[in-house]
């Protein structure tokens, strides 16, 4: 009875018929297809997402990176001209320091921030800030005050569009001896 039914199943399984020790399989089977297709796909579909995420967070963080660089040059631009001031003016939202260059020529410089629809700070109405292919970095927030009368507190706010954040900076700058309001 056993034999009958190991030949029955012989005759209906080829592979197992094999006697040589030569394998008799071509290929895979409809069955293994239709298991290993769904777990390649799931697999691949995985692996899309996981390379997409990465992509998006490499592109949050140079954005977010670009935030931080433009307020920190801004900052040390201003502080920069501040070290080296004669004389200092304030008047509405624009700040005049009169300051040696790198040639000892004493010459005024103008800080303002722009009314345009993405704020930058700029220099001699050159922009100092904005313009970035890495995100869309919009300065909040240039402020200046005199503190007792020889310090200067600047703040610089920042906020990048891609990412929502933001990013500030202040510092105090004592201004040498010989400057002043003129």
């Amino acid at each position: 009875m056993i034999k009958n039914i190991r030949n029955h199943i012989i005759n209906w399984f080829p592979v197992m018929n094999n006697t040589s020790g030569e394998e008799t399989e071509q290929g895979f089977s409809l069955l293994e297809l239709l298991i290993s297709f769904p777990l390649i796909a799931m697999l691949l579909l995985a692996a899309g997402i996981l390379f997409c995420w990465g992509i998006k967070s490499y592109t949050y963080m140079m954005s977010d990176w670009e935030l931080q660089n433009q307020v920190r040059v801004s900052l040390e631009q201003v502080v920069r001209d501040l070290t080296y001031a004669e004389k200092l003016d304030i008047l509405g939202k624009k700040l005049y320091i009169f300051c040696r260059s790198t040639d000892e020529t004493p010459k005024w410089v103008e800080y303002t921030i722009t009314e345009a629809a993405m704020p930058k700070i700029t220099r001699n109405q050159q922009p100092i800030t904005g313009e970035s292919t890495l995100g869309d970095i919009q300065i909040q927030r240039f402020s200046y005050r005199m503190e007792k009368e020889s310090t200067v507190i600047i703040e610089i706010i920042g906020e990048n569009l891609l990412t929502r954040h933001i990013y500030k900076l202040e510092t105090a700058v004592t201004l040498p001896r010989n400057a002043g309001k003129p």
